[in-house]
C-alpha cells in the first residue's frame, strides 16, 4: 500500500480556513457520536445475540431475511448449503440436549407464541440498531433523508477511516482553496459530496446499509488537483519488511491510477452480486469524475484570474494602505523604531512594494543611516526602470547617490540610470551616477555594463570613465565591434582623464555569470539609447531549442551543439505569437544579443519557438503555456533586459498576435531581415 505523505506544493497565500473547518467539524462529529455508536453497538450486538439463541432454541421458527444474512451470510444459499448447515447445528444442539424434542417442549408456549417473542427480539434489534447515529445521520439509500446527504459527510466508521480521510483532505483541500477562493471552494466540497452520494444511491437503490465518511467529497478534491496541480511531486511512503521506504510521483500519474483501481475494484464487487461493499468504491469514482469536470470548467472560464487573484490583489492593497498609513503616522510622531517594523513586516511580504520602500528610506534616512534600506530602494527602482515609470526614480535618484553607502550601487542598474534618464537628471548627477556605478564594480561585473557604464562617463567626463574602459578591455567577453569603440573613446575623449585612484582594479579575465549582470537592457556596441533608420539594420538569427533552464543559464542546442547562454549578455528580449492561415500558433522569443537602439548594423539573435520544445520539461506551471509563460518571467527576472513588444505582451498577458514572421520583425524591431 502507497501512502500521500506530502507534496512539492508547498505554500498557500492565506490560510485555509474552510479545509481547517471542515476537518474539525469531522473531527468533532466524530467525537460526538463516538460514544452514541458504541452503546447502539454493544446494545444492538446483545440482542443479536439473545435472537441467536432464541432461534438455535427453536429452529423451527421463521427467522428474519436480514438477521439471517448477520447470523448465516458467510454459508452461500448455492444448492441449499445454507439450510444444511442451519440442520446440522440443529441436529448438533439436540445431540448435546440444548433443545428439547418436540414431544418434550411442553404446551407453556404455542408456537405462534415463540414466532411472536422471536420477532419481538427482532424488532428490538433493528429499532435499536436504526438509532444509531450511523442510520440517523448516514445515508442510507433504500430509506434516504434528503439532509443525509450532507451530514453523512461527516460521520466516519473508526479512527483509522476518519484519520485517512483527513489526511487525503489535508494534502489537496487546501491548495484548492487558495486558487478558487474560499465560497466556491466550500461549494465545490459539498456539492461532490453530493453528488458522489447520488450515484452511489442510483447504482444501490435497494441497500440497507448506511454509507458515512468524506470520501465522495475528498475524490472531488483529488480531480480537482489533477487538473490544477497535475505536475506537483507527491511523496509516497510504503513499507518493505517493516522498513518505510519514501519516493516521489507525479500527480498526473499517480491519481489516475487511484482512480483505476475504484473502477477496478466497484466492479469486482459488482461481477460478486453483492450491493455495494465495505468501501463505496462508485462513490468514489463519482466525486473524482465531478472533480475533474468542475476544475477543467473553472480552468475554462479563467476564474481564478477573473476573480480570486483580482480580489486577493485588492486586498493585499488594501491591508498595505493601512499598514504604511500606519507607518507614516509613527514616523511624524517619532516612533522611528515602530514605522521601521512595520515596514520591514510589509516589504517582507511584497519586497517590490515602491512606496513602502521609499517610506522605509525616508525613516532610515531621519535616523542618519540609510544603509539598511539601500537594497530595497535598489530593486524597486529597478522594477519601476524595466516598466518604463521612469517619473518615480528620477525625483529620488539624486538623493540616492548622494547618501548610498559607496560601493552599494549595482553597476548595472548606474548604466540604466545613465542610458534612460540622462536628459532629466543632468551632467553633475550623470557624472555621480557613473562613479557610484563604478565604485560597485566586482570581478564577475559583466564587460557589456562596464562599457555602457564607459559610455555615460565619456560623455560627462566622469573621472573613473578610463579605469572603466581599461576593465572593460581586459575582458575576454567584450565584442569586437565594441572593443574598438572603447579604445576610440580612449584615445579620443578619455585621454585627457587621469584615471580614478583609491579603487582596487578588478580583474575581468573571469567568464561573467547571470548572478553577476544583474542585466538591464544592455547595449554592448553603441551609446543608449539610439535608434538607426530600419533599412540600416540587418537581423542575425540562430535558431535554438531550449534543453535545460538552471540556475539562471539557459542551455540551447544551436546546429545540433549544446550552449550554455549567459542571459547577462542578453540586451532586449522580443516575444510576438505568429497565427498564420492554415497553420498552427506559434510563438517567438528573440533573445537579443544587441538591441535595436545599438549602433551595429546586424543585430545578433538568437531564436526560439515555442513548437521547437516542451516548456514542461524546463518550467513548472500545471499546463504547457503556463510552463512556458513562467519560463518567459523567470528570463526576464534575471537577465533585466527589455521586454520587446511591451512588458506585458512579452509574458504574455497577452502575447501580440502578427500574421507572418516578417510583419513581426518589422512591427516590434522597425527592422527588416
Amino acid at each position: 500500500m502507497f501512502l500521500p505523505v506530502g507534496h512539492d506544493q508547498s505554500s498557500v497565500r492565506r490560510l485555509p480556513w474552510v479545509t481547517f473547518t471542515l476537518m474539525g467539524l469531522c473531527l468533532v462529529v466524530f467525537l460526538l457520536t463516538l460514544g452514541p455508536v458504541n452503546n447502539t453497538n454493544e446494545r444492538a450486538a446483545q440482542l443479536l445475540s439473545e435472537t441467536a439463541e432464541y432461534f438455535f432454541a427453536h429452529p423451527n421458527l421463521e427467522l428474519d431475511p436480514e438477521i439471517e444474512e448477520y447470523l448465516f451470510g458467510f454459508i452461500p444459499e448455492y444448492q441449499g448449503q445454507r439450510e444444511a448447515f442451519k440442520e446440522v447445528l440443529k441436529e448438533g444442539a439436540r445431540g448435546f440436549g440444548l433443545v428439547a424434542d418436540e414431544e418434550d417442549q411442553g404446551p407453556e408456549e404455542t408456537e405462534a407464541e415463540q414466532q411472536a417473542k422471536l420477532d419481538g427480539l427482532i424488532a428490538q434489534f433493528h429499532e435499536t440498531l436504526k438509532s444509531s447515529p450511523y442510520f440517523t445521520l448516514g445515508l442510507v439509500p433504500a430509506d434516504q433523508n434528503a439532509y443525509a446527504y450532507v451530514t453523512h459527510q461527516f460521520m466516519h466508521g473508526g479512527w483509522m477511516h476518519l484519520i485517512f480521510n483527513l489526511l487525503f483532505l489535508y494534502l489537496a483541500g487546501p491548495y484548492i482553496e487558495d486558487v478558487w477562493g474560499r465560497p466556491l471552494f466550500a461549494a465545490f466540497y459539498l456539492s461532490a459530496g453530493i453528488f458522489a452520494a447520488l450515484i452511489y444511491v442510483l447504482k444501490y437503490p435497494m441497500m440497507e446499509g448506511p454509507m458515512v465518511g468524506a470520501s465522495g467529497a475528498i475524490a472531488g478534491l483529488m480531480g480537482a488537483f489533477l487538473i490544477r496541480y497535475g505536475r506537483t511531486k507527491i511523496k509516497f511512503v510504503f513499507f518493505f519488511f517493516m522498513t518505510p521506504k519514501f519516493f516521489d510521483a507525479p500527480a498526473w500519474l499517480m491519481l489516475p491510477l487511484w482512480l483505476l483501481r475504484e473502477v477496478f475494484y466497484g466492479q469486482a464487487v459488482d461481477f460478486g452480486g453483492g450491493e455495494g461493499s465495505g468501501v463505496a468504491h462508485w462513490a468514489h469514482v463519482a466525486g473524482f469524475v465531478f472533480g475533474l469536470v468542475v476544475a477543467a470548467g473553472v480552468k475554462q472560464l479563467k476564474f481564478e484570474e477573473k476573480y480570486v487573484d483580482t480580489a486577493l490583489e485588492a486586498q493585499a492593497v488594501q491591508h498595505q494602505n493601512l499598514d504604511l498609513e500606519e507607518a507614516l503616522e509613527a514616523r511624524q510622531a517619532g516612533e522611528m523604531e515602530k514605522a521601521e517594523q512595520i515596514l520591514l513586516s510589509q516589504l517582507k511580504v511584497n519586497p517590490g512594494d515602491f512606496d513602502a520602500a521609499m517610506a522605509y528610506w525616508d525613516v532610515r534616512r531621519d535616523v542618519g543611516d540609510v544603509s539598511p534600506a539601500v537594497p530595497f530602494v535598489l530593486r524597486v527602482f529597478r522594477d519601476a526602470l524595466r516598466k518604463g515609470e521612469r517619473d518615480l526614480v528620477a525625483p529620488r535618484w539624486p538623493e540616492m547617490i548622494e547618501m548610498a553607502p559607496r560601493g552599494s550601487i549595482d553597476p548595472a542598474l548606474a548604466a540604466r540610470v545613465a542610458e534612460t534618464l540622462g536628459d532629466d537628471l543632468g551632467d553633475g548627477v550623470l557624472r555621480a551616477t557613473v562613479e557610484a556605478g563604478a565604485a560597485g564594480v566586482t570581478a564577475t561585473t559583466a564587460a557589456g555594463i562596464l562599457a555602457r557604464l564607459t559610455r555615460a562617463g565619456a560623455a560627462v567626463g566622469a573621472s573613473s570613465a578610463r579605469d572603466l574602459a581599461e576593465h572593460a578591455l581586459a575582458s575576454m567577453d567584450l565584442p569586437d565591434e565594441t572593443r574598438a569603440e572603447i579604445e576610440e573613446l580612449l584615445a579620443g575623449p578619455l585621454a585627457s582623464v587621469e584615471p580614478a585612484t583609491g579603487r582596487p582594479a578588478p580583474s575581468h579575465d573571469v567568464v561573467s555569470t547571470p548572478e553577476a549582470a544583474q542585466g538591464e537592457p544592455r547595449d554592448d556596441a553603441g551609446e543608449a539609447p539610439h535608434t538607426l533608420a530600419p533599412e540600416e539594420h540587418r537581423l542575425e538569427i540562430m535558431e535554438g531549442v531550449p534543453t535545460v533552464w538552471e540556475d539562471g543559464v539557459l542551455t540551447l542546442s544551436i546546429d545540433g551543439q549544446s550552449r550554455p547562454m549567459n542571459l547577462s549578455q542578453v540586451q532586449a528580449i522580443a516575444v510576438g505569437g505568429i497565427v498564420e492561415p492554415g497553420r498552427a500558433p506559434f510563438v517567438i522569443v528573440d533573445l537579443m544579443l544587441d538591441a535595436p537602439w545599438s549602433k551595429r548594423v546586424k543585430l545578433r539573435i538568437v531564436r526560439v519557438r515555442s513548437t521547437a520544445f516542451d516548456p514542461a520539461v524546463i518550467a513548472e506551471g500545471p499546463d504547457p503555456m503556463s510552463c512556458f509563460k513562467q519560463l518567459l518571467v523567470e528570463m526576464f527576472e534575471v537577465s533585466e533586459a527589455a521586454p520587446l513588444p511591451d512588458p506585458d505582451a512579452a509574458v504574455g498577458k497577452p502575447f501580440s498576435r502578427f500574421s507572418t514572421v516578417p510583419e513581426y520583425e518589422v512591427e516590434v524591431f522597425g527592422l527588416t531581415s
